[in-house]
């Protein structure tokens, strides 16, 4: 079977702008530009913060959630308090309870897990030790009870599984806020662009359009 030829990417491979550059000169988009850092990254004279060490320097692992979707129903920390060499282990339930979040519509994160985890991933316990070894240790000795819930993996299957509730609230099954925003003339900034298209990303979270 025969495929038609894309005459924009066969214009790029050989090194032509797209149009919608060739219409304007710019000083930064479409030119090399040296990176400051660069030296001492390719010398390895770049210190990261796994470099750092600092006089009575502690120690810090997250211990996170396996589940996708689970309740809490137990954390005993006990274990991991009584390693030598830790020096503090917390929960949720140590922390002022004060949710937030990244936008006004979504005020519902918590530094810790206390009740129920989202995902895989989700930070449940903190610990605080003497070396990182301690530390990793003593996340292997926090036992947590989880009660598995059902799990959406998909946009499609949380809308088709309203029953299933990963958050209490919204706007409707699964969906937590619909938000639309538009600024200016919509439909002439549509013609006059020399692409649309209409995407999700990251895939799973939202479309864009």
């Amino acid at each position: 079977m025969g495929t038609t030829p894309d005459p924009s990417r066969s214009m790029l491979s050989e090194g032509a702008k797209p149009p919608s550059m060739e219409k304007h000169e710019f000083s930064v988009i479409g030119r090399p530009l040296p990176k400051i850092d660069a030296w001492a990254k390719v010398t390895g004279e770049t210190k990261y913060a796994d470099d750092l060490f600092l006089p009575r320097m502690a120690y810090g692992k997250i211990l996170r959630s396996p589940h996708p979707h689970a309740l809490i129903r137990r954390i005993d920390t006990t274990r991991a308090r009584a390693l030598p060499g830790v020096y503090a282990v917390i929960t949720g339930w140590d922390l002022p309870r004060v949710k937030f979040g990244i936008l006004p519509v979504s005020q519902d994160e918590e530094a810790l897990c206390t009740e129920k985890v989202r995902m895989v991933g989700d930070a449940v316990a903190a610990v605080a030790a003497a070396d990182e070894e301690t530390a990793a240790r003593a996340c292997e000795l926090i036992d947590v009870e989880y009660e598995p819930l059902a799990s959406l993996m998909s946009i499609e299957e949380s809308l088709g599984h309203p029953e299933v509730r990963i958050h209490e609230y919204g706007d409707g099954p699964n969906v937590h806020k619909n938000v639309s925003l538009q600024f200016g003339d919509v439909e002439a900034a549509f013609s006059r662009a020399d692409l649309s298209s209409t995407r999700r990303s990251p895939p799973g979270a939202r479309t864009v359009s």
